[in-house]
């Protein structure tokens, strides 16, 4: 360890615990009441174009309208709130070299002139876009092994 006890001290209070946190929401006497409407009003705006969805400001003076006596800013945070947890989240796929998904499934095909349902492996290599289908008379671990190591 580099560095004199003053050093490591130093880093110490850096890394701290964090203190007080607020175990639940805060009351809010003014908006409190008008918060159902303003989630209302903004699921209503989804099935509108954005440029007709309404803003924040809009919002504000819509529930003034109402009887809401309190300040933009808590009309606005409000809003903000909402948006960002009503907000569809997306997780990139990341497929690396190597990496496939392997499946079992089933069809109907021709064998010798008849009509019979068969089992198919499906091998994807999602990286490069690459498949492999083979089809076999039944669904077991036999049918694998036979598929991935030719026994």
């Amino acid at each position: 360890m580099k560095g004199s006890l003053g050093d490591v001290k130093e880093d110490h209070e850096v890394f701290r615990a964090p203190g007080y946190r607020l175990q639940a929401a805060r009351f809010k006497p003014k908006i409190g009441a008008y918060l159902e409407r303003i989630a209302q009003i903004i699921e209503e705006d989804k099935s509108l174009p954005k440029k007709q969805r309404h803003t924040a400001k809009r919002v504000y003076e819509r529930i003034r309208e109402m009887g809401y006596e309190g300040k933009y800013t808590q009309v606005k945070e409000a809003v903000r709130e909402l948006v960002r947890v009503n907000q569809e989240v997306f997780m990139p796929l990341i497929h690396r070299p190597g990496e496939g998904q392997v499946d079992f499934g089933h069809a109907l095909a021709k064998v010798s002139g008849v009509l019979k349902k068969v089992v198919f492996f499906v091998m994807a290599l999602p990286y490069s876009d690459a498949f492999f289908v083979r089809a076999f008379e039944r669904e077991c671990t036999e049918s694998y092994w036979k598929v991935m190591f030719g026994r």
